[in-house]
């Protein structure tokens, strides 16, 4: 370990804050903060000076017992200290390390952070859980310490803030309020950029109502942890949907098998796919047709193959229903999906909205033995309750926009969505 002077300040001394680069895609930020008044009798401790990209000047920096690291465009001058040589002073003041410096000296690793000002684990909450603690394996992800949702932060197309996609297929459903295929072709995103701290509590920038009032704070609705401020947040696409390409059975990852409503789960949650290539479907379809006669059994296998879907259905933004709506112990299930044509041919494409139910945990002997589903009346489209009066409103003359559920019934006409009949549809659901 380098051991480095220990000096001790005879007067109090201004200095600045040091110069930090943020490089993004489009663009590069100069950030030095203001001045930094030490007075006399500080200490310090001395760093190597630093050149400063762009402008080519050297910086002189200091740490201070703290850990906080000052400048000077200039040596500091030596009437202005006294070097302390007290051995146990200057063996703590240089036992310190700093984060970046513990990583290269004890994981081999540099720190590299999207935006500094805006740390994601600060801010964020689990989509799933809601939970707001989170692990780090290796340094190389992150875990939520609740349910085990897998977390990955990433640049913006260019602006300054973050963004953190999140995948599950490792989670622990029992304590998820979504509960959902274990996949890694299904994702959610949060993006928060042009934003200033949300911890910051100052009220330099507040909106009328919070500077006559209490601060405003975040409730924890929004895949912002609670208590933030929400003056300071700047723009913020929610985690509400999540996205990517329907599962087939055999990309699970999944121990569990449980009967929902009549169905296998999560097999009700996928979809089966034969990626044939032109000759391998061309060679079926000469198949079927010779044996169309002498063996119909064989030949109608051969059409059955040739009718399932040569890739996934993908899903767009699939909203997650609000689970504010939900009471005490009950869960959102991911029960199946409805497929639809988008486009004209030959360009048109297959796309899916998830089926929610839903349900309550069934725990055995203290262990999740399956789900008893509740109600099936969440829109596919929307996310919202829908209630048979809202069905049943008269639509003739009036927009869409003034009929409950306006803009989601071409939806339900495309995808043969539909409330239950009656009560009796809802049933309760067994391990297999």
């Amino acid at each position: 370990m380098q051991t480095r002077r220990i000096l001790c300040l005879r007067q109090p001394t201004i200095f600045s804050q040091p110069t930090v680069w943020e490089f993004h895609a489009r663009y590069a930020v100069q950030r030095n903060g203001g001045e930094v008044r030490h007075p006399a009798g500080s200490w310090l401790v001395e760093l190597d000076p630093v050149e400063t990209w762009h402008e080519q000047k050297k910086e002189y920096r200091y740490r201070t017992p703290s850990g906080e690291v000052v400048a000077l465009e200039s040596p500091l001058e030596q009437h202005r200290y006294t070097e302390v040589t007290d051995p146990q002073v200057v063996t703590a003041l240089n036992a310190y390390r700093s984060l970046e410096t513990i990583l290269a000296d004890d994981f081999g690793m540099s720190l590299q952070q999207t935006c500094r000002e805006l740390p994601p684990f600060a801010l964020i909450q689990c989509p799933l859980c809601s939970g707001t603690s989170f692990t780090t394996l290796d340094l190389a992800s992150a875990w939520c310490d609740r349910c085990n949702a897998n977390f990955q932060v990433r640049s913006t197309a260019g602006d300054p803030g973050f963004v953190v996609d999140v995948t599950w297929a490792h989670y622990n459903p029992l304590v998820a309020r979504y509960v959902v295929p274990r996949t890694e072709k299904l994702l959610s995103t949060l993006v928060l950029k042009d934003s200033r701290d949300p911890r910051d509590m100052s009220r330099e920038h507040c909106c009328d109502e919070c500077l006559s009032g209490p601060i405003q704070l975040t409730g924890g609705h929004s895949g912002l942890r609670p208590g933030l401020h929400r003056c300071q947040i700047g723009t913020l696409y929610d985690w509400r949907c999540i996205y990517g390409q329907v599962p087939a059975l055999e990309e699970l990852r999944d121990s569990w098998e449980w009967e929902i409503d009549g169905q296998g789960w999560p097999a009700s949650a996928t979809l089966r796919t034969l990626p044939l290539a032109y000759s391998e479907r061309r060679a079926l379809e000469l198949a079927e047709s010779i044996l169309h006669k002498e063996h119909p059994g064989v030949a109608g296998e051969i059409k059955d193959i040739l009718r399932v879907r040569t890739q996934p259905p993908s899903v767009f933004e699939a909203v997650l229903p609000d689970i504010c709506n939900l009471q005490e112990g009950e869960h959102y299930l991911l029960h199946h999906w409805l497929t639809m044509r988008s486009g004209n041919p030959p360009d048109s494409f297959e796309t899916a909205l998830p089926v929610w139910y839903v349900v309550t945990p069934v725990i055995e002997d203290g262990y999740l033995s399956g789900w008893t589903v509740v109600r099936k009346d969440i829109c596919p489209w929307c996310g919202e309750a829908v209630l048979p009066e809202d069905v049943a409103a008269n639509q003739q003359g009036r927009n869409r926009w003034d009929i409950p559920h306006g803009n989601c019934r071409e939806i339900w006409e495309k995808t043969g969505w539909r409330l239950p009949d009656s009560v009796q549809e809802i049933s309760s659901t067994t391990t297999r």
